[in-house]
């Protein structure tokens, strides 16, 4: 929310459910286990939807303040459902529905470069096949399937006033739209092992007792058992889709069903699984007593468990194909993370009217929080034979074993004064402590105002013309972030070598290590229209972050070779939130409701302290997002072709370190042929693909041919809009589209290897072609080679501009505009009229909805989808959650889903 208030921690909002904080992470752990990047689970997802009554979002630091550390990325609260006084009433939910991948992947595209190729090729797809034709094959569609989800939920609330409840109970089943479980050339015996499953049972129950008028006792518990199945995918050489994509049809083979090049065949892939299975409570006790009038005492407390097992598998003499030889005896990796999360929140308020004007409203109040993290993990490779299912059964084994545990505990204080129910000023501020904080540093204080003038509450309002309601409002604030849990700490890692075990430095430590500072203001406001029935709002908010941590490298000679966190960076940035929502027309049948929303967002790296630009990703030369000082945080950084007039290409083969001319170019293409460039041991074609014969920018003039700015992967603007239009009174049409426009750039690395790479790639049908004009110089209508250097010029020029990519070149050719707009849902709702439903056993609402999502996609992005990234929640490295956006790399594409939902009850 509001984009980054972190260089180097979580830029994840905190989530509270019914007052106690909840584990908002995903992934597998942090051992052994990964999908490469995407299927990567969220413990959100564990939510029961059924139970939550609203959700309230307060952004930014001025709105949390009183939340503490880690409330500066803003905070989420999550409030369930609860009873009310009266006879128990019954819901329930069905719901059955289908969904499927857009079949939008371009198709798998070669060419046999001589006869015996063309033959091999003829036999295995059935038709005759000449040297140099195109023949395409989707390896990737045939993958699909039609999933299909249900889901069934039943609720019962109800109460005496003494006592109110709501119980709700719920189970989901999934079988998504990844299937390759027909049609595959598997050997007697084997069949498709991964697979994308997600089965949910759920419970929830919320009680509140009133012993008194005084005193208020409420209970709330959530559980869930999860079991979670996902093939592995994205940017990972051993994921089947991935090798789909890198198929090639003047490679298929028996054993090689979709020409895999490298690492392995795609059935072999299909040999791997990759399963999460969970079980999550969560519970709070609230009290709320009364002892007077003015004087309110308010104590939450609340626990959230969560025991997550991930495993990975790749079973004995899985590589069925005998074409891979990674660990054919097979692996299994296990990772065993049991989380808790300790909520305590006491707080007491006071309201006095202290005159006939003035109202005081004053809370005074403690938080503490405990986060612990055990995570145990293992792998086991090379095994004696099939059916050992246990990593202590492989020859070779490695285990890895984390605690981890953070106290944070913090008091905080609010005063409100309120003037005539039209004015009110708000001052507060809390004081936080934190076990991250280094042994120099005890605590921090977050101090906070803000006013909120109504005029249209005020004896001397007078209606503007249309405007009927009138709010402006202004605040300031500071929230922080703290450090990892060790962050501060000089640390040892023990290592083990043939004389025996030892240590060697790990961590330097930081014992001056404070939270970053975030700092913000805004100001804003709500305009009601026409009676209220229009809403508009609008805020301008601006957030400086102090003390950002960065890594910096510290001098070796100690021994610490690795970057130590400080408090040195600055961050900066500032937006535009704009809201409408309203009934444009109501009458007895007929009425439309419309909304809209849009957000602005600018930020910037200012200052890094001096510390050098970070990469993301790692050494992965292909990501090119980096933290830079001057620039959005997140940005891509590659390389630009030289510039050159109309007369010149930016190649040098004439070795003189000057572009060549077209003359020149033409020249030299003219004495290629088919023999020169052609491989003939493995079909691939010799491009100009070398830094000096293809020539690069260097702008600023420093030698680095990487550094040039190509964009953003955060859009200017983001936002929904939609309708909701009631007809013949009973029916409703629901639809909603979403939108990011304006500055927005993506790494399409799905089209970069495919398009470039020699050894994986260049199978898309329009790359295809060009590689294969560039090696003939055209093919006459008989698929002789023709040798014309025209034709060879150019797919010379379509290959510097617009197919060249990857290393040494990262960044060209890649970054592409990804400005969407999608058709994000369409429903159509019947409610039955309740004279229908008289004689239908006591039922007294019922309902039919057909909805749709993922409807539709208008985008400049010339990928798969713009919404895609190489990782998802809880994958990769903080600084990769954080800043590795705007990544295509192989994902699945966003699916379409059809869903029946019939709700009744009694």
């Amino acid at each position: 929310m509001r984009g980054s208030a972190s260089l180097s921690q979580s830029n994840e909002p905190i989530v509270y459910i019914d007052g106690i904080r909840v584990n908002r992470d995903g992934g597998f752990g942090s051992g052994f286990v990964g999908t490469g990047g995407g299927g990567s689970p969220s413990r959100l997802d564990d939510l029961d939807p059924e139970a939550i009554e609203r959700v309230e979002i307060l952004k930014g630091a001025a709105a949390a303040t009183l939340y503490g550390t880690e409330a500066s990325n803003g905070v989420i609260q999550i409030f369930t459902k609860r009873g009310a006084v009266g006879p128990p009433r019954f819901s329930f939910r069905i719901e059955q529905g289908a969904s499927w991948y857009p079949k939008i992947y371009p198709d798998n595209t070669g060419w046999a470069w001589n006869q015996a190729v063309a033959d091999t090729m003829s036999k295995y797809f059935g038709r005759p096949i000449r040297p140099y034709e195109l023949v395409r094959a989707n390896f990737m569609h045939e993958m699909f399937e039609t999933g299909y989800h249900q889901a069934y939920s039943a609720s019962v609330s109800g109460g005496t006033p003494g006592v109110t409840y709501f119980v709700n109970l719920r189970w989901s089943d999934e079988d998504g739209p990844f299937g390759a479980k027909d049609g595959r050339w598997y050997p007697p015996g084997v069949r498709t092992r991964s697979a994308d499953i997600n089965r949910l049972a759920q419970a929830s129950a919320t009680i509140n007792i009133f012993p008194s008028d005084k005193l208020r006792l409420g209970i709330s518990t959530g559980l869930t058992r999860r079991h979670y199945e996902t093939p592995n995918n994205n940017n990972n050489i051993y994921a089947a889709f991935t090798l789909a994509q890198f198929g090639k049809p003047e490679l298929v083979r028996y054993n090689n069903q979709t020409g895999s090049p490298a690492f392995m065949t795609v059935n072999e892939g299909l040999q791997q699984s990759y399963t999460q299975d969970v079980d999550r409570f969560f519970g709070s006790l609230n009290l709320n007593y009364r002892p007077s009038r003015p004087l309110m005492v308010d104590a939450t407390f609340g626990i959230d468990v969560v025991n997550q097992l991930s495993r990975e598998v790749f079973p004995f003499r899985w590589n069925i194909d005998n074409f891979s030889g990674y660990n054919p005896e097979g692996v299994r990796r296990i990772d065993d993370l049991n989380s808790l999360d300790i909520t305590a929140d006491i707080k007491a308020t006071h309201r006095v009217q202290l005159s006939s004007s003035l109202e005081s409203t004053f809370i005074l109040g403690t938080q503490g929080f405990i986060t612990r993290r055990i995570d145990e993990s293992a792998e086991g490779r090379r095994f004696p034979g099939p059916g050992i299912d246990v990593t202590g059964g492989a020859a070779e084994q490695e285990v890895f074993e984390s605690y981890l545990e953070v106290v944070n505990l913090g008091i905080f204080a609010q005063e409100q004064i309120g003037f005539n129910d039209y004015l009110f000023l708000t001052v507060g501020g809390r004081l936080d402590a934190n076990s991250a904080f280094g042994s120099e540093f005890d605590a921090v204080f977050y101090p906070k105002a803000s006013l909120s003038f109504i005029p249209s509450d005020a004896p001397f309002w007078r209606p503007l013309g249309p405007i009927s309601s009138l709010r402006l409002r202004a605040a300031v604030g500071q929230s922080g972030l703290q450090p990892g849990a060790f962050d501060a700490l000089t640390t040892y890692v023990p290592v083990a070598s043939s004389s025996g075990p030892g240590i060697v430095p790990g961590n330097l430590g930081n014992p001056e290590l404070k939270p970053e500072i975030s700092t913000e203001w805004e100001v804003g406001m709500e305009l009601g229209l026409l009676q209220d029935r229009l809403a508009l709002q609008a805020t301008y908010w601006d957030r400086t972050v102090t003390d950002a941590l960065v890594d910096k490298q510290f001098p070796v000679t100690g021994g610490f070779r690795a970057r130590q966190l400080t408090n040195i960076g600055e961050l900066k940035a500032k937006g535009v939130e704009l809201g409408f929502q309203g009934t444009v027309y109501s009458s007895e049948q007929f009425s439309v409701e419309l909304f809209a929303g849009a957000s602005y967002l600018w930020e910037q790296v200012t200052d890094m302290g001096g510390a050098p630009p970070i990469k993301v990703g790692g050494s992965y030369p292909r990501y090119r997002n980096f933290i830079i000082e001057g620039y959005a945080p997140g940005a891509h950084f590659g390389a630009k072709l030289l510039p050159t007039d109309a007369n010149h290409l930016p190649v040098d083969f004439n070795g003189d370190g000057q572009p060549d001319s077209r003359d020149e170019v033409l020249a030299y293409l003219a004495t290629l042929t088919p023999e020169d460039l052609i491989n003939a041991s493995n079909g691939r074609v010799n491009m100009p693909s070398s830094v000096g014969l293809v020539l690069l920018a260097d702008e600023d003039g420093d030698g680095d041919l990487l550094d040039h700015y190509l964009g953003k992967p955060t859009p200017d603007w983001q936002g929904s809009f939609g309708a909701t239009i009631r007809f013949l009174r009973n029916f409703r049409l629901y639809t909603a589209f979403e939108f990011k426009a304006g500055n927005y750039y993506v790494n399409n690395l799905t089209f970069a290897f495919r398009q470039a790479n020699a050894v994986i790639g260049r199978n898309l049908p329009w790359s295809a072609e060009v590689v294969r004009d560039y090696a003939t110089g055209g093919v006459d209508a008989n698929g002789n080679p023709m040798n014309d250097p025209q034709v060879r010029l150019r797919a010379l020029e379509r290959w510097l501009n617009e197919l060249l990519a990857l290393a040494p070149f990262s960044g060209l050719n890649t970054i592409k505009p990804a400005d969407f707009l999608r058709w994000r849902e369409l429903s159509l709702t019947y409610d039955v009229p309740r004279s229908h439903l008289q004689r239908l056993w006591g039922i007294d609402r019922l309902s039919f909805t057909l909805g749709v999502r993922n409807l539709a996609l208008w985008t400049r992005y010339d990928g798969p989808d713009p919404e895609v990234n190489a990782v998802g929640r809880g994958s990769g490295s903080q600084l990769d959650q954080n800043y590795l956006d705007g990544v295509d790399a192989f994902g699945f594409v966003m699916p379409r889903r059809v869903t029946f939902t019939v709700r009744f009850g009694f």
